[in-house]
């Protein structure tokens, strides 16, 4: 069992293009959708714990789920397998740049990559409002979400702005404490 725990975060590492927040979606498709070692309710708090945690989301969402399934040695295993496989990743492709740097445009592959990582963002946000929806999100917690994605949106898509990442989590924080208080 410590083997499939470690072949599967393995293969989230390989494919989590953009970060933590791009696994996401792929944790879950691996941990709740096909091996069934968590519930959705206990991968949504996985994700939360792991957001509050300081590092990386994706190690720390390995970490506690390889704890939770297996204990120290589980977390052991599921951290080796989303950190090895990257740095595995980035070392071949390195030499695939330095070698072939000459015979093709690394511009468009950076490009590519790009695109895959907005679609893997947007697959993870509407997931976890899913989750959140089916377990108790109610419509002040739905308002909170969509000013916070359209601050975000407005961010990237015009790129002049320079909204800080921590001046919209107290917004939102903020939001949630005024809704609560006076809705």
């Amino acid at each position: 069992m410590l083997f499939k725990l470690f072949l599967s975060f393995f293969k989230i590492g390989f494919f989590a293009f953009g970060g933590g927040y791009a696994s996401i979606s792929l944790i879950q498709d691996e941990i709740v959708f096909s091996h069934k070692w968590l519930s959705l309710k206990e991968f949504l708090d996985v994700i939360s714990i792991s957001q509050i945690t300081p590092g990386p989301i994706a190690v720390n969402a390995a970490t506690y789920i390889g704890y939770k399934l297996y204990g120290l040695k589980g977390a052991v295993v599921a951290t080796s397998g989303i950190i090895l496989s990257p740095i595995l990743l980035i070392t071949l492709f390195i030499v695939i740049l330095i070698k072939f740097k000459n015979r093709f445009k690394n511009e468009i592959f950076i490009l590519a990559l790009q695109k895959t990582v907005i679609i893997l963002l947007i697959l993870a946000s509407l997931r976890i409002l899913k989750g959140a929806v089916r377990f108790g999100l109610d419509y002040k917690d739905f308002i909170i979400f969509v000013l916070v994605m359209l601050l975000l949106n407005i961010n990237i898509l015009l790129k002049k702005v320079k909204i800080k990442i921590y001046l919209v989590l107290l917004l939102a924080g903020f939001l949630g404490i005024l809704f609560n208080l006076v809705l």
